[in-house]
């Protein structure tokens, strides 16, 4: 891989990580779920394209965004990571390694 293709592969990558993060964080607003429900989004997606893994997913994705209620989704997100009571999925490593399943616990601290 040459410097300029190396560079924009980095870019990318950024982009990417970022959106993840943005929707790790927070729900999709009605603006991005467009963006995301657009075929090209899918269809050019730029990173990891030749996994199974990642192709399976995306065509999933596809097949289930146009069918996506908004406040549904935001529902789940919050019911997800605990914002309307405990979370179904804890996003916090110690919930799942501390024998007891408490957040900053033994395991935090090693």
């Amino acid at each position: 891989m040459d410097l300029p293709d190396l560079a924009w592969y980095c870019e990318v990558r950024a982009e990417v990580y970022g959106l993840l993060a943005r929707l790790f964080r927070d729900p999709p607003d009605e603006r991005l779920l467009a963006v995301i429900r657009h075929p090209d989004f899918v269809r050019e997606w730029p990173v990891g394209r030749g996994q199974p893994d990642v192709d399976r997913g995306l065509e999933r994705l596809a097949a289930a965004l146009p069918a996506v209620d908004p406040d549904a989704l935001r529902h789940e997100f919050w019911h997800l990571f605990g914002t309307l009571g405990p979370a179904a999925a804890p996003p916090w490593q110690s919930v799942y390694l501390d024998r007891e399943g408490a957040l900053m616990g033994e395991e935090t601290l090693r």
